[in-house]
């Protein structure tokens, strides 16, 4: 006769239990490794994932030309407190910021510095966000502060 080591309900782990809490514990260290690479992905990415504004319109529109992207304009100003807000909150976002990088070339302009094109376009307050095509004819433009959410929408309805 085979000798089993098995531990009764006296020793206070039976069998069944045994095995399921090794189950739950193991689900619990995948858990946390899970958590913690999302984490690393998610602290890591959003250092790599700022969107790099051009200045330039010239160089811009020629880069458009050149890699085939849409171009993604966003007016600001420095006295503009939804300009701030925009930059700090919706630009920098992950879910923003990384499908804007890959996708589009971009151009930040400065109102109040650029006030010759600003006149030219006929806007009269900020924030104002355009999209044109990788030709630099006009898309479409947004008026005024705009949530990530809102942004990703936008850009998704135009450029279907």
């Amino acid at each position: 006769m085979s000798e089993t080591k098995t531990k009764t309900k006296s020793d206070g782990i039976h069998p069944v239990n045994q095995s399921a809490y090794c189950f739950t514990f193991r689900n619990r260290i995948r858990m946390r490794l899970l958590a913690s690479l999302t984490f690393c992905l998610l602290f890591f990415s959003t250092a790599s994932a700022e969107i790099r504004w051009n200045n330039s319109i010239e160089s811009t529109i020629e880069s458009a030309r050149a890699s085939r992207k849409p171009i993604l304009v966003f007016v600001t100003t420095d006295w503009c407190h939804f300009c701030k807000k925009m930059k700090q909150e919706t630009w920098s976002a992950p879910n923003v910021s990384v499908p804007i990088s890959q996708h589009f070339e971009t151009l930040i302009l400065d109102g109040d510095r650029n006030k010759e094109v600003v006149n030219k376009m006929g806007l009269k307050s900020f924030p104002v966000t355009l999209l044109y095509t990788p030709d630099g004819h006009f898309v479409d433009q947004q008026n005024g502060y705009m949530s990530t959410a809102k942004v990703m929408t936008w850009l998704n309805s135009k450029l279907r």
